[in-house]
């Protein structure tokens, strides 16, 4: 882009010109256009937007992206009358921008530029769709400002002689016409590479009632928050499209076994349930799925559509909150049904339900290590694990689905108190240090919590370890609830000593309130917050704002989940205490988690 640097419009300007050019630039007649530009270089960025800010016929509203993904991001959740990408990006390429954002329904203009130009590499780059090929070297002011505006004006001019839309007006989604002929393609795909597809039919439990009681608007707004939602949990090739109202389908392509597809309904679920702030209220919503699959089901795209749509409406007619596969070989009444209970799916119980499988001993305490990364303190989560006869080891993900028996969760967590006591005082004794055990409050509401505190905290006493061993992890909903109805429980929780943490902080973000009044010593960031961090400049700065201002309150912090270790290395600068590391560290047993602990200890000893 050496050509751009040295381009004579960028250089000092007579004063007659410099006059004019300010003129053109303060015109209220040019047209605002919105661009996002894609491009990893600052330097290249910078020199773009320069030229950009020239151009006498256009007013350009630049927004800068520095990767696929977060370009991604910004198109899902932003509007945009054109994009100018980087061929040459880290990792995925400008090509791959413009192929995943057609596959999920982006309609407006996207122009490619690179360094290197080559026909393999235009013919490449036509037949992905893009509305024009740049050659870095060759840009100017003229050039760029006539490239955009031409490209703007022919695809409005194609939408106009296709009137038939095929984007959702209200989410930017695919519309019916479009998935269908994605459906028929996906198909075809299918069939020659032997593959499995699915379709999937959602519909929003109670959507009527919650549109009656807070307004049109809300629901408008509800249907867009879900539609992002679901597009952050789907892969690229896959395509969600609004059919209508409250109704949504996704189609899956590649599938390898039927069970991927109810691997990915429980994914869903779980974005549909995460609370969400609107119109003043805290919402948690459920919806109702129906599923079909290609090549068992059906081989028609209409058919499937048709049957997955079936399916749905039984497991709706079930009382919600529910999913329902097709299945040729049973009659239309008794399809297969998978119910899902609040964010898990659910699997058949092992014999004698849950409460025998505790009683008999097949429950086993996994311990997640934290990884110091600043302050000294040594904490373990709590992770339980079922042993069962066919399935193997199960975790929470599978076995909380299959709960029936009241009051279970209380149970599991007073074993897991008890289980956990006693590992930590062994620990303790064989001269591992241990600072204390988080245990995950699975209660969904604040009711129980001073019971269930209490008798944890009696049994961590009755193993010889004080109240602040115990540290109590619980989600942002429940404190929110707390602090808007004033119970007053979190106060009388803390009171008895135990330590108190928000899980999975940022995920949702009810609140900022629970920061400054909820007495917590531990917030632990959610793979949410720090989702794209590092790569993505705008997130990275949001998540060590997150952190700051954790540091400021006097907060212990731990991140969840860490996946790489560019993302553990800046979290380790940006003042992070410690870190979930499931790439390095994963659950352990009891036995494993001591020797880590004497191994980790020995390494600090000498160190100092």
């Amino acid at each position: 882009m050496e050509s751009l640097r040295c381009h004579p419009q960028l250089l000092a300007t007579g004063a007659n010109d410099g006059e004019v050019e300010e003129s053109l630039l303060q015109s209220s007649q040019r047209p605002i256009v919105r661009l996002l530009v894609v491009e990893d270089d600052e330097e290249d960025f910078e020199i773009t937007e320069a030229l950009l800010s020239r151009a006498p016929e256009t007013r350009f509203d630049v927004v800068w992206s520095t990767s696929v993904e977060a370009g991604l991001r910004r198109l899902a959740n932003e509007t945009f009358d054109a994009c100018l990408v980087d061929q040459g990006l880290p990792g995925r390429s400008g090509l791959d921008f413009v192929d995943i954002a057609i596959r999920r329904g982006f309609e407006r203009p996207i122009i490619l530029f690179s360094d290197a130009v080559d026909e393999a590499l235009e013919y490449r780059a036509i037949q992905a769709g893009v509305a024009d090929f740049l050659d870095k070297e060759e840009c100017d002011t003229g050039r760029l400002d006539r490239c955009i505006r031409f490209a703007i004006a022919r695809s409005r001019n194609t939408r106009r002689l296709d009137p038939p839309a095929a984007s959702d007006a209200l989410t930017g989604l695919a519309n019916r016409t479009l998935f269908l002929e994605r459906l028929e393609k996906a198909l075809e795909t299918a069939r020659r590479n032997r593959l499995g597809a699915a379709v999937l039919a959602i519909d929003l439990d109670g959507f009527r009632a919650i549109n009656e009681r807070l307004g049109f608007d809300a629901g408008d707004r509800l249907l867009t928050i879900v539609a992002e939602r679901l597009g952050h949990r789907l892969r690229e090739s896959d395509t969600i499209a609004r059919l209508a109202g409250d109704g949504f389908a996704i189609l899956l392509e590649n599938l390898q076994r039927p069970e991927d597809a109810a691997l990915v309904v429980q994914k869903l679920m779980q974005v549909i349930e995460a609370p969400m702030a609107l119109a003043g209220e805290v919402l948690r919503l459920s919806a109702s799925f129906g599923v079909s699959l290609y090549p068992i089901d059906a081989s028609e795209p209409g058919e499937i559509v048709r049957l997955a749509d079936a399916a749905m409406h039984r497991a709706k007619a079930a009382g919600g909150r529910a999913c329902r596969f097709h299945d040729a070989n049973l009659s239309a009444a008794s399809g297969l049904i998978v119910p899902l209970l609040g964010e898990r799916m659910v699997e058949p119980a092992p014999k004698g339900g849950l409460d025998q499988a505790l009683q008999e001993g097949r429950f086993e305490l996994y311990f997640q290590p934290q990884i110091t990364l600043r302050s000294p303190t040594m904490g373990l989560i709590a992770r339980p694990r079922l042993h069962d006869a066919e399935r193997g080891l199960l975790g929470p993900d599978r076995f909380l689905g299959m709960i029936e028996e009241p009051g279970f969760l209380d149970r599991l967590m007073l074993w897991m108190a008890e289980a956990g006591a006693i590992q930590m005082a062994a620990w303790r004794s064989a001269g591992c240090r241990v600072d204390h055990l988080a245990i995950p409050l699975q209660t969904p509401h604040a009711l129980g919590w001073l019971e269930l505190a209490d008798r944890g905290i009696a049994i961590f006493e009755r193993h010889g370890l004080e109240p602040g061993c115990l540290e109590l992890e619980v989600e942002e909903t429940p404190l929110y609830q707390d602090l808007v109805t004033k119970a007053g429980n979190v106060a009388k929780l803390k009171a008895k000593g135990p330590r108190l943490a928000i899980r999975g902080f940022g995920q949702d973000m009810v609140s900022l309130s629970l920061l400054r009044d909820c007495p917590i010593d531990t917030l632990k960031l959610a793979q949410a917050l720090l989702e794209g961090v590092p790569g993505d400049r705008h997130r990275t700065l949001f998540a060590d704002a997150v952190i700051q201002l954790g540091r400021h309150l006097g907060l212990r912090l731990v991140a969840e989940g860490v996946p790489s270790n560019s993302q553990l290395q800046l979290l380790k600068r940006a003042g992070c205490d410690a870190a979930e590391c499931t790439m390095s560290d994963p659950a352990m047993t009891a036995e494993e988690t001591r020797i880590w602990l004497a191994r980790n200890q020995r390494r600090r000893e000498t160190l100092l």
